[in-house]
């Protein structure tokens, strides 16, 4: 007989293993960071990725630092910005002139 929670349980420890070794972070820290940003993404305010996808941890592609909690949308969108502050505020700019 099949043990139901079997996959679940192995996606679960999978899941665990990729944030430790990508990111440094234990179950707990996740944990941590979830409900510092009260279970939201940091930016958006959303507690459900457009994409069905859990809240990713978000982190520094130059010191590999975890910085915090974001969906998937806006994780991608400062990742498009190649998390260059300049070009942020310039396409604030951009937005602000042309409202």
């Amino acid at each position: 007989k099949t043990d139901p929670d079997f996959r679940a349980r192995g996606v679960k420890r999978s899941s665990e293993h990729q944030m430790m070794s990508k990111y440094g972070v234990t179950p707990d820290q996740h944990e941590e960071l979830l409900t510092k940003a009260d279970g939201c993404c940091e930016i958006c305010g959303t507690n459900k990725c457009p994409t069905g996808n859990r809240l990713a941890i978000d982190h520094c592609h130059t010191t590999g630092k975890v910085r915090g909690i974001l969906c998937q949308a806006c994780n991608t969108a400062l990742g498009q910005f190649k998390d260059d502050q300049d070009l942020l505020t310039k396409a604030i700019n951009y937005l602000k002139e042309r409202q």
